[in-house]
């Protein structure tokens, strides 16, 4: 028998495949991966399968426009939820669902936001699952809720809240991959439970591989104690054993390291114009070599951003070992990994990792349409690698806009603004959550508290007010206000300038200080 699935490619049926009657709910961290996730399970269906698709804000456009019309359902129901009545209309839902789905055997498919699921509280979250499973096994109808968010109705008691769903899984970006979590999966084919996948984005659809425990055996590989290191990384460290083979250019051990199995491979940066070298070269060996080489790079001078580190990690390298590090510090460090299983991806798409960590070459001031463009641009094509940060700023009510936009200055590309209704907001690409103090402490030339009187951070450009930005423009006294200052990162870019030489001046004794220097 052929089970409709979620036609995730290279995972098992058996973890995949969905029963008549059963309800399998899916929390997903990033909107743009439900769209997907939507699109492709939509589009595998037979053609013959009776299916609704219930969505909310706007979603079914984004979903149904790519499917081609030879995939898929014949017919689709389509129900469109306006966002403020998603609660409203889950609370309702059984009601609804009675009222609608009249024949055996359909599928309902429904993509709603965290907010939607608000009207259900926790006292009455098990009952409501019970009620609505129970419709579902008499009525051989299957529901799969795409959730928007990781946090669902059933965290208070998930055991007992399993009793009334077939599946529970999540998905999530981490440090460059996304993470499907299977918590437990019941259908014909089986039971299953805490199993982990990575995901690829790949032609139309989400590939898969398992996360399982790795081959350890080259732990015990005959060069599992040897270190290959670049000559500058060492610093004032001594080579301090056979076992430590030193290399006067990178390249030379590179070609090297190519035919290790659980080395430790120490590389050097002085500068991030060699970052992306550097990550091709960790990528190389991390896809020749496998998971159990070491990858360590080495700051000589304070030269790495937080773009620069997350690449190098999502790169292959296990460790980025800060500059000034002391030298039994750094050894310390070095041994702190031995033994260590790299366990991220490795793409063979080098390409399209590094777009992926490219800012947008846009900055300053935008309208808020512009902005929120750009936002939702950045966030389509995100996978975890690098972390940014949202910031809703309340202007201080003692300054004009236009005074405020005076006072920050706004360099690097990727940072962007706008203003609606007395309030700035920020986004500031690669920057991580540690850092947002200090970044607004560069952009703002006053204290950022004496420009704001409230600080908000959102954690995805859905939170954001949406339509009052698609109707709004900056205000009047800002359109000549540009925050942007023009940075000047590499040398070969600055001036040109008149080199100075000192110059012999006599002075006569009865000339006073005065006379020369000019007075007070």
């Amino acid at each position: 028998m052929e089970y409709p699935t979620l036609a995730f490619r290279k995972l098992p049926r058996e973890h995949t495949a969905l029963d008549q009657g059963c309800l399998y709910w899916l929390a997903i961290e990033q909107e743009s991966d439900i769209r997907r996730l939507a699109r492709q399970f939509l589009a595998a269906l037979p053609s013959t399968q009776s299916t609704t698709l219930i969505a909310a804000n706007g979603m079914l456009d984004a979903i149904l426009e790519p499917i081609p019309s030879d995939k898929g359902p014949n017919r689709l129901r389509l129900f469109d939820i306006a966002l403020d009545a998603a609660p409203l209309a889950v609370r309702h839902l059984l009601i609804e669902l009675k009222r609608c789905i009249k024949t055996k055997g359909s599928l309902v498919l429904m993509v709603l936001p965290e907010s939607a699921w608000s009207a259900i509280e926790d006292d009455e979250a098990a009952s409501w699952l019970r009620q609505l499973s129970r419709w579902l096994h008499k009525s051989h109808c299957t529901l799969v809720v795409m959730n928007h968010g990781l946090s669902t109705i059933f965290d208070q008691d998930p055991v007992r809240m399993n009793a009334y769903m077939a599946g529970f899984a999540t998905m999530q970006r981490q440090q460059g991959s996304i993470t499907y979590q299977v918590q437990f999966w019941r259908n014909s084919l089986g039971v299953s439970a805490a199993r982990t996948y990575q995901l690829e984005w790949h032609k139309q659809s989400f590939v898969g591989r398992e996360l399982g425990l790795l081959d350890k055996s080259a732990l015990h590989a005959p060069d599992h104690d040897q270190f290959l290191i670049q000559r500058s990384a060492l610093q004032d460290i001594p080579s301090l054993s056979a076992r430590w083979l030193v290399f006067e250019q990178a390249e030379t051990l590179f070609n090297r390291a190519l035919n290790a199995k659980a080395a430790t491979v120490i590389l050097a940066v002085n500068e991030n114009r060699q970052v992306e070298s550097l990550a091709r070269m960790a990528r190389r060996l991390r896809n020749a070599c496998g998971s159990a080489i070491k990858i360590v790079v080495r700051e000589l001078n304070a030269c790495l951003r937080h773009r620069d580190q997350q690449l190098l990690l999502v790169s292959g390298a296990n460790l980025i070992i800060p500059a000034r590090t002391p030298g039994e510090h750094f050894l310390m460090l070095i041994n702190s990994i031995q033994g260590q299983l790299w366990f991220r991806p490795a793409s063979d798409d080098m390409e399209a990792l590094m777009a992926r960590l490219q800012p947008p070459q846009v900055r300053g001031l935008l309208q808020p349409s512009e902005f929120l463009a750009t936002l939702d641009q950045v966030y389509e094509t995100a996978s975890g690698d690098i972390s940014h940060q949202l910031v809703e700023l309340q202007i201080s009510s003692s300054l004009k806009p236009a005074q405020c936009l005076g006072q920050l200055s706004i360099r690097r590309f990727g940072d962007i603004a706008t203003m609606i209704d007395g309030k700035l907001y920020l986004f500031l690409f690669a920057c991580s959550a540690e850092g947002l103090e200090a970044a607004l402490g560069n952009i703002c030339k006053l204290p950022w508290t004496s420009l704001f009187s409230q600080r908000q951070l959102f954690q995805h450009p859905e939170q954001l007010p949406r339509e009052i930005f698609a109707h709004s423009e900056l205000p009047e006294d800002t359109a000549e206000a540009d925050p942007v200052e023009h940075e000047l990162d590499s040398p070969l870019e600055q001036p040109a300038r008149t080199d100075l030489s000192p110059r012999r001046i006599t002075l006569k004794l009865n000339e006073s200080h005065d006379d020369v220097f000019g007075t007070a």
